[in-house]
């Protein structure tokens, strides 16, 4: 839902299209979608939810790569936000070999752990010395090219931002609560 809730933050988005191998996952989302005030359909394939879009975000535990580079002939911004193992893929090398740009959270992190990117790189299909980290598109205004995808495997500093700025306001607030010190 964040992902959809973005997207509708920066642009107009006209359609969602939802699938998953799992029939009441993908239409329980669908008619949270649409609660959401989303134009929503549940779509019967992956390729049948791609056809046709312009932008795709896929956040899955998926094990093996289903989104392939026919499904993409319309895409030109991906987002891939699911397991962070080497061993596990929800796009294939061959699909991440059409993207002009490849942007990541972290390098060093990706190379360890974004096992869409270890594999394409392993294919021969993408290069780590043609990725991009989010800082530098987004703070430094590094130039992206032709298709973008953006590789997320949520930085853990996000989180640790997060939870400060919480505790913060925890401590400035009216209410009691029970310190806990972490070692």
């Amino acid at each position: 839902m964040t992902q959809a809730l973005a997207l509708r933050s920066v642009m107009e988005v006209e359609e969602t299209r939802v699938w998953s191998p799992n029939e009441g996952h993908r239409r329980s989302f669908t008619e949270e979608l649409r609660a959401a005030g989303f134009e929503a359909a549940a779509a019967q394939s992956a390729a049948r939810a791609l056809e046709g879009a312009d932008v795709a975000c896929s956040i899955t535990s998926s094990s093996g790569a289903f989104v392939t580079e026919a499904m993409l002939s319309t895409v030109s911004h991906m987002n891939v936000a699911g397991s962070n193992l080497p061993t596990h893929a929800e796009i294939s090398a061959a699909a991440v070999g059409q993207f002009g740009s490849v942007v990541v959270d972290d390098i060093a992190q990706g190379k360890v752990e974004y096992g869409d990117l270890i594999q394409a790189a392993e294919a021969g299909t993408f290069s780590w010395d043609r990725a991009l980290e989010l800082s530098s598109v987004v703070s430094r205004g590094a130039k992206t090219a032709g298709p973008t995808l953006f590789k997320s495997g949520g930085v853990a500093l996000e989180d640790v931002a997060v939870a400060s700025m919480l505790y913060d306001k925890a401590l400035k607030s009216d209410s009691r609560f029970l310190e806990v010190e972490l070692a």
